[in-house]
């Protein structure tokens, strides 16, 4: 057809000339990600398009008789997710050893060979890579068995061939389908060029391998069905790209280039974060302003350099004012310093250039970061700042536009609620100006915590002489709950546990014992059993809706054996790296994104039991749920073959507490499950107990993701007993920190960001202590609790506490001044010094109020 081609093989500089020139219409090479004309090129005013001849895929010999640790890897990563589970983590322990190593040189793949074969001795690293090859070997010998092959020929995503005797593995390649369909989409001044990429389906089961591949590394992928009207529209959107380009070449630059290039400070609160972001969009450049680390990475729109704040830059003092807060004329005026750090202990203080804790002057400043986050805003267009969306988040936010707005004038706010390329974009999309309600409701919580907590723990000093002890308003009601179910779990009951002959398990409490509790055993043979009234119905098991941050940490301190810091720091973690939503939220609520991802799971594992639902509450939060359709298994599959990777490494409780969350939002986006109930009584030596089982489930639901516990069915008649034992247990047991936590939601005090930090407050100041992962009062803890409810329990009461709750949600919605409810606490504050004596720093009149 007149195609002036060039079969690229080899890195040729000459002939990238030619091409460049015009002499070459196309260059023609193989998709792989090995291939030079795949990765190799950077010519975006000459290449518009890129044409796949075929699906670009793999093909991969399923055979264990290999001494390449490269191929023995490959292998190893594509065979994984068809093994049995105990299979897969020792695959996954291989991989990453195996990733260490490789790659390898063709001498030492040579010598391996030959020490495996003739037994020759190697040393050092060669003979570590020998031990590696040999052991991934004798795995893959174990694990390929005609079972996994046979579940290997009924996937989905990946095609089995047979040559000669030998299986071969064809897998889709993204990497080589990204880094091809790379060469007409390039960074070039104006912003990244637009290019097209056509695909020639030749083998349907690697399509859709790539396509699903490729959505799990890209966020999203929408291929389009060809169209000769798309594709001239297209064209004509590339070839003005290419327009620009040449321009640029030539040393002209227009008008269009001025006004798209923007450089901007984008402000995370971590590096986690900061790194998870930069990474949408290429490998970031790294550099280093002062001590600052500053990702340098383009959206295409913009030019983005990211720091992180590391959390607050500013609190409140403690030396002027009233505990931080200056009071004149009625206003209300907090005092706020750059936060310091102590490198030696870790403790964080303001004020003075010392540790008030180990004394040390060897301390790291947040003005140093605000250093140099001032110099960055010299330089750049605009700064938007992209902290945590909520109060914490924006007091931050806040901060920083204080400490940034003499330099630079455009700054503005980012919001989103999961850290995914798509949220951010349309977060940069639709950036907002600070929301002062937010930072005022913010201010309330910090002062009256500042106020409330050094006032009563003054007290507890005096009361006590012991400088460890601190109160607040919020911890003082739940120690109060933890003392009582102490108290209560001393309270006994007897429980009468029996067996019946049809494997019925009976529990009677306190039963009516017509002979001596000691003589039970005895007494045994002769015990029978009458099942009587038996009944069956039918209902209806609806899904729990999706998690909320109280809800999670009770299920990770239930399941998992979690304390709450350690559920949240990890929900920190998954959020940071865009596998989770937002962590900090008491809503239900499942945005269209949301029900997005639980369609495309479960339209494609249990296409008939996808039932939507919003459990739409009031405000603008949303539950907490994965951000794609992965569930935990795909994940691992994934970090395994390398298609997906993390700024931190996952661990074991990472995967564990994400696969609670995705497998409880999945699971309520499914039908529900209609079950057969068999509600009769048991009658046992003059005692009758009534009880109720699901006995088989009727139709299927949510149950194919979260299984739910059938009980086998009774029939009426009498059954002899074959085990009994009578125990003596406490009426209650003591609360785990998850069950804590659900009476603060329920009881409505705390709030999902202050909730883990209670508990461990309380479990710091050794009030109480964890036995079995439940809460232990100690009598220290007693006898301050004891003290704060004699002398200010109007103060610290569940009622009181609540109000103040209420308060602040209505300075944040804009509905109540924050002054006045300053001023109000003022007065408690007052009440409270004098209500147990002076204490020193009394505060003067307070005039005009």
């Amino acid at each position: 057809h007149g195609v002036r081609a060039y079969a690229y093989m080899r890195m040729d500089e000459e002939m990238l000339e030619k091409f460049q020139n015009g002499e070459y219409d196309a260059l023609v090479g193989v998709a792989s990600f090995r291939s030079p004309l795949a990765r190799g090129i950077d010519l975006p005013e000459r290449i518009r398009y890129v044409i796949f001849t075929g699906v670009p895929r793999m093909e991969i010999s399923l055979s264990w008789d290999e001494y390449n640790p490269v191929k023995l890897l490959t292998l190893l990563k594509n065979i994984r997710e068809f093994l049995k589970p105990d299979m897969q983590e020792k695959a996954s322990q291989l991989i990453s050893t195996l990733r260490r190593v490789v790659p390898v040189s063709r001498e030492t793949v040579e010598k391996v060979r030959e020490a495996l074969e003739k037994g020759v001795q190697l040393e050092g690293f060669e003979d570590y890579v020998k031990n590696l090859v040999c052991e991934a070997r004798s795995f893959l010998k174990e694990a390929i068995t005609p079972e996994v092959i046979e579940t290997i020929s009924r996937s989905k995503e990946v095609s089995l061939k047979q040559e000669g005797g030998e299986f071969f593995l064809i897998v889709a390649d993204p990497v080589a389908y990204i880094q091809a369909s790379g060469r007409a989409s390039r960074m070039f001044a104006g912003g990244i060029a637009r290019g097209a990429s056509f695909l020639i389906v030749d083998d349907e089961k690697a399509f859709h391998s790539l396509r699903k591949q490729l959505e799990f590394v890209l966020g999203e992928f929408s291929p389009v069905k060809f169209s000769q009207k798309a594709a001239e529209r297209w064209f004509k959107e590339v070839d003005e790209d290419r327009k620009v380009i040449m321009e640029l070449r030539e040393g002209r630059i227009s008008k269009r280039i001025k006004d798209l290039i923007k450089t901007v400070l984008l402000v995370v609160e971590s590096p986690t974060k900061a790194r998870t972001i930069s990474r949408f969009f290429g490998r970031p450049f790294k550099r280093k302003v002062g001590n600052v680390t500053v990702f340098e990475v383009s959206t295409g729109a913009y030019v983005l350099n990211i720091v992180a704040s590391m959390g607050h830059i500013y609190d409140l003092v403690l030396d002027e004012g009233f505990h931080g807060v200056r009071i004149e004329d009625g206003k209300f005026t907090p005092v706020y310093d750059f936060i310091k750090k102590c490198r030696k202990c870790g403790e964080q203080f303001t004020g003075p250039d010392f540790c008030p804790k180990c004394r040390s002057q060897e301390f790291y400043s947040k003005e140093e970061l605000v250093r140099a986050m001032r110099k960055i805003a010299l330089e750049v267009n605009c700064i938007f700042v992209a902290t945590d969306p909520d109060i914490e988040g924006e007091k931050i936010a806040y901060d920083i536009y204080c400490s940034l707005h003499p330099m630079n004038r455009r700054i503005e706010r980012l919001e989103f609620h999961e850290i995914t390329k798509k949220a951010f974009l349309q977060a940069i999309e639709e950036r907002r100006e600070i929301n002062l309600r937010m930072v005022e409701a913010q201010l309330v919580r910090r002062i009256e915590d500042r106020w409330i907590g050094f006032e009563l723990s003054r007290k507890l000093w005096q009361r006590f002489r012991n400088y460890g002890l601190s109160a607040g308003r919020v911890q003082t009601p739940v120690l109060g709950w933890i003392i009582e179910r102490v108290s209560e779990s001393r309270r006994k009951k007897r429980v009468l546990y029996a067996t019946l002959s049809n494997g019925l398990r009976v529990s009677i409490e306190n039963p009516v014992m017509p002979f001596p509790p000691n003589q039970l055993g005895e007494q045994l043979k002769g015990l029978r059993a009458k099942i009587t009234d038996l009944k069956t119905e039918e209902r209806v098991l609806n899904p729990l809706p999706p998690y909320t941050t109280d809800t999670l940490l009770r299920d990770a301190s239930a399941k998992l054996g979690f304390p709450a810091a350690k559920t949240m720091m990890i929900a920190q973690d998954l959020f940071e790296m865009g596998l989770c939503t937002y962590h900090r939220t008491d809503a239900t609520t499942v945005s269209v994104a949301g029900i997005g991802v639980a369609r495309e799971y479960i339209q494609d594992r249990y296409p008939s039991l996808f039932a939507p639902r919003r459990y739409a509450v009031e405000g603008a939060h949303e539950c907490i749920r994965p951000t794609r359709p992965i569930d935990v298994d795909r994940l691992k599959n994934l970090i395994s073959l390398g298609l997906l990777r993390f700024p931190k490494r996952l661990t074991a409780d990472h995967f564990q507490l994400y696969d609670m969350i995705f497998k409880r939002f999945i699971a309520s986006q499914m039908k529900e499950v209609r079950l057969l109930y068999q509600k009769f009584s048991v009658e046992l030596d003059g005692n009758r107990v009534s009880m109720e089982n699901p006995v088989s489930v009727l139709s299927e639901g949510f149950n194919a993701i979260l299984p739910v516990k059938v009980a086998y069915p009774v029939e009426e008649g009498e059954y002899a007993v074959t085990f009994a034992r009578l125990l003596t247990v406490p009426v209650a047991r003591p609360f785990t920190q998850g069950e804590v936590i659900a009476l603060m939601r329920e009881r409505g005090i705390g709030r999902p960001s202050t909730y883990a930090k209670i508990v461990s407050t309380i479990l710091e100041r050794k009030y109480a202590f964890e036995r079995g992962n439940r809460l232990i009062s100690t009598r220290l803890g007693f006898r301050v609790y004891t003290y704060l409810r004699q002398n200010f329990e109007s103060y610290t009461s569940e009622e009181t506490t609540r109000r103040l709750e209420s308060l602040m949600d209505l300075v944040e919605q804009g509905k109540a001044d924050y002054n006045e409810i300053l001023r109000e606490l003022y007065q408690e504050i007052l009440e409270i010094r004098r209500a147990g004596g002076t204490t020193s720093g009394e505060p003067g009149a307070l005039a005009g109020i």
